[in-house]
């Protein structure tokens, strides 16, 4: 006969192969549900009910918004810097965020069509294939919850056919939003390749990529310092390209051991104008990094904590960042839409650019209420950048004129 010792061993290792029979056919069970719901006949049934619902909430809104060309402020004011626009999440995406669905090119014309100039590309890659660079809906916690994932070709391609249609002449700002890449220091041949993907897939928007120029080379961050600071007519019909990636390898990758030739059309760096950076304390933010020491940012992203949690005391050097600085408030909460009073804070007292929201979530109405008639509203006069007056050097008084040394002594 068994002891107690004994049969206590027995049902021990029972339960432990009940458990794990169980577990597996838990797993079977979910993985068949995964599989049904991801199918291409459930994709397009909810893309369909999707589209019924959203349709007729946004499209009313096509046409609403005025242009920023209409907006009159003095020559030394009306400069892109002194605008604030509204922004899209999750570009290409109609949602929800429990088992939505990306539907590209649906998903950009409703976005426009409720007024959005700046989309968010929200770039990431699945483990099962990590080089292969996706638009991945993911929740807070980093879990993917989307039925089918985005093309970011098909994104830029949308963007591209629809961003200037129907007279709309008013500048695009396009972020590269990563979430993950490979290590630039552990596989700087995979860095390079997964970026190079990124660039490829931008192509359809070259024909409105802001380049050379009369006033300089945008190309490559060339005039990244002063992006933003030209009159607004500068940028008509012009694509502007920020990322929180660090592009620059791209100018000479044998810097990172990659020996290997970069087409243009695969080159990132000569795409992106300048360089999202994010502020000490400012949150988790993907693969966004805190500027170089001495190194002034002209482009920035932070959680919205970093300003509403601003001393009084301190509320003059965030201004004065603001005002120097293209500002995106977003957290990393996908579904975050900041209250009335919070976007009026951020925009009004702040003086922050734009503050991405899902323009598709079932909280959100498709955009920023203050964006409901304009496609860009100026700053605030308090919180504007004034362009400095050019020096002009006086002219000289005639009597000091040396004449090259040829002085005539006067006659006595």
């Amino acid at each position: 006969m068994l002891d107690t010792a004994q049969k206590e061993k027995i049902f021990f290792w029972a339960a432990v192969v009940i458990s794990v029979i169980c577990l597996i056919v838990l797993i079977v069970v979910i993985s068949r549900k995964l599989s049904k719901l991801s199918s291409k006949s459930t994709v397009k049934n909810i893309t369909a009910l999707r589209l019924q619902a959203l349709n007729t909430k946004i499209e009313p809104l096509q046409g609403t918004q005025s242009s920023i060309y209409t907006t009159s402020l003095p020559d030394n004011q009306n400069l892109l810097i002194n605008y604030q626009t509204a922004g899209c999440r999750l570009a290409g995406y109609l949602g929800p965020l429990q088992d939505g669905v990306y539907s590209e090119d649906e998903a950009v014309r409703l976005a426009l069509a409720a007024g959005n100039r700046l989309f968010v590309l929200e770039i990431s890659a699945l483990e099962e294939n990590p080089t292969e660079p996706l638009l991945i809906a993911r929740d807070s916690m980093g879990y993917r919850r989307a039925l089918n994932d985005g093309s970011i070709k098909k994104v830029s391609s949308a963007l591209a056919s629809k961003a200037w249609s129907k007279g709309i002449t008013d500048p695009l700002i396009v972020v590269l939003y990563f979430q993950n890449a490979p290590s630039i220091s552990k596989n700087p041949s995979g860095y390079i390749s997964y970026l190079s993907k990124v660039a490829k897939a931008l192509q359809p928007l070259i024909p409105n990529h802001l380049g050379l120029t009369n006033v300089g080379n945008f190309t490559r961050q060339g005039m990244e310092s002063t992006l933003f600071g030209y009159s607004t007519e500068f940028y008509k019909n012009k694509a502007i390209i920020l990322t929180n990636a660090n592009t620059t390898y791209f100018r000479d990758p044998t810097q990172v051991g990659v020996n290997r030739d970069i087409a243009q059309n695969e080159d990132l760096d000569f795409l992106v104008h300048a360089r999202l950076y994010k502020q000490d304390g400012g949150g988790n933010l993907g693969i966004t990094e805190i500027s170089p020491a001495g190194q002034s940012a002209k482009a920035i992203i932070a959680d919205d904590s970093y300003f509403l949690t601003t001393p009084p005391d301190r509320l003059g050097g965030i201004i004065n960042l603001t005002r120097n600085t293209f500002t995106i408030v977003m957290k990393k909460d996908v579904t975050y839409i900041p209250t009335e009073e919070q976007v009026k804070l951020l925009l009004t007292t702040y003086g922050v650019s734009c503050i991405p929201t899902d323009p598709f979530s079932e909280n959100g109405s498709g955009i920023l209420k203050p964006f409901a008639k304009n496609l860009f509203i100026a700053k605030p006069i308090p919180i504007r950048f004034t362009k400095p007056a050019p020096i002009v050097p006086s002219v000289p008084n005639p009597a000091l004129d040396a004449r090259g040394g040829n002085l005539v002594a006067p006659k006595l």
